[in-house]
């Protein structure tokens, strides 16, 4: 084992910024704590370990067995937000709101969000912006207090940064969408999940009815892992529509892609488009 030199300093597990905020982003991705019955983010790693490795973690690991990221960070709060960059706060931040944590780790939650007020937006670019916008739009959502509110300068670059980006639309939206005015769903694509976000692009319905408060969702191949277990986001899109208020339908590209392959066409798949409807009570 070689020699450390005399002085250096010892790395301390989970207090490095980059890796750890690595390994919240990889395992918030995994959907580890959301939308399971054991409700654990427990995984192997305090920040070091390779966040590839950490991607690849199972939900059903015993929590009693494998060390808590967030936990840890806990205990070693002032010495990482000492060496915190924008990223890291906002990926943790993110990490805790997306997960359903906030609650849970309160604490570390309120002291990156003051972290993250206090700093300056224009040093944030639009993806770190993205993620305090989401993080504050869980936590009205969940009726969880953030404090304190953005500034005026970070509240407007916040809003721009939602503005400015969102995903890319793909053409199975527009046959789904025109499929669904078909069996008289009247809808508008791209929706916002509350009025105040009018003109945004963050966390936009794939097609919904304002009216009846249904929100449809498409669940295409990237919202799962390869597992075929859905990723953290997209667990935590529908939960947060739910706490809005919307009725949330989820089409899955799987059902699409069975009816190709037993050779169902047009009339099989505008089927399966009404018996969702029904089943969720939908006014048509």
């Amino acid at each position: 084992m070689p020699s450390r030199k005399k002085g250096a300093r010892r790395r301390r597990p989970g207090w490095a910024p980059l890796p750890a905020t690595a390994s919240s982003w990889d395992v918030t991705g995994t959907g580890s704590g959301a939308g399971t019955s054991s409700g654990s983010e427990e995984f192997v790693g305090c920040g070091w370990a390779a966040p590839s490795s950490l991607a690849m973690a199972e939900v059903g690991w015993a929590p009693a067995e494998k060390p808590n990221l967030f936990s840890r960070l806990e205990q070693s709060l002032n010495a990482f937000v000492e060496r915190a960059n924008g990223q890291a706060v906002a990926n943790v931040c993110w990490s805790i709101a997306t997960l359903d944590l906030m609650t849970k780790h309160k604490p570390l939650l309120d002291r990156l969000w003051r972290q993250a007020m206090d700093m300056d937006p224009a040093k944030l670019n639009g993806t770190e912006l993205n993620q305090l916008a989401v993080v504050q739009l869980h936590a009205r959502a969940a009726g969880v207090v953030l404090g304190p509110e953005p500034s005026p300068q970070m509240r407007d670059s916040m809003t721009r940064a939602a503005k400015e980006g969102g995903r890319v639309s793909f053409a199975i939206e527009e046959e789904y969408s025109r499929l669904l005015r078909e069996v008289g769903f009247q809808h508008e694509r791209q929706v916002p999940p509350v009025p105040a976000l009018e003109g945004s692009k963050l966390l936009t319905i794939d097609m919904a009815c304002r009216r009846t408060m249904v929100a449809v969702e498409l669940a295409l191949p990237g919202c799962f892992l390869s597992s075929g277990r859905e990723k953290g986001r997209t667990v935590a899109k529908r939960r947060l529509l739910e706490r809005l208020g919307w009725r949330v339908i989820t089409v899955s590209w799987r059902e699409d892609d069975e009816m190709d392959k037993k050779g169902g066409g047009l009339f099989e798949t505008r089927a399966v488009s009404y018996t969702h409807l029904r089943a969720h009570e939908t006014v048509l």
